[in-house]
């Protein structure tokens, strides 16, 4: 079997992949979406899980964080939630290998971060909630903020 040799680039020596070009002996990605899909994707898995929480543990009489919403209204609140981000988390997922959307999704994603962060402090602090009923969304907001942040810098 032949072995296939492939273009190195002349600052760094690290090959080349198919999406990279040489400009002026320096290497660019031509596709800066690279970063931005598994990001989608494992926001869209991270969004999964809580959709879960949310839908499943008001039925079992389970707290969520901390929430008690073992009564109708409170079940209903969460499922309403959680189908919410059920929604979004397959909406990133399916966005994720589509490079199209990419652009939509990290604006979103920028304003979901950035806002969940602000909000989860306001509450921890403004309201006096404990960290153990901020923490998931507050985590939620601050890697994936962080990280869709990135992906923004990366693009420009």
């Amino acid at each position: 079997m032949a072995k296939i040799e492939r273009e190195s680039c002349p600052r760094t020596n690290v090959p080349l992949f198919p999406l990279s070009e040489k400009q002026n002996g320096r290497c660019f990605v031509k596709n800066r979406e690279i970063l931005l899909g598994p990001v989608l994707l494992i926001n869209g898995i991270v969004d999964l899980l809580c959709a879960a929480i949310l839908l499943i543990l008001p039925s079992l009489h389970k707290p969520i964080l901390g929430y008690q919403v073992f009564d109708s209204q409170g079940a209903y609140m969460a499922g309403g939630w959680g189908i919410a981000t059920l929604a979004l988390g397959l909406t990133r997922i399916w966005a994720s290998a589509r490079p199209t959307y990419h652009r939509v999704m990290l604006l979103m994603g920028l304003l979901e971060g950035i806002s969940l962060t602000i909000f989860s402090i306001i509450y921890l602090f403004g309201v006096h909630l404990s960290l153990l009923q901020v923490i998931l969304p507050l985590t939620v907001g601050v890697v994936f903020g962080i990280s869709y942040i990135i992906c923004a810098v990366r693009k420009s």
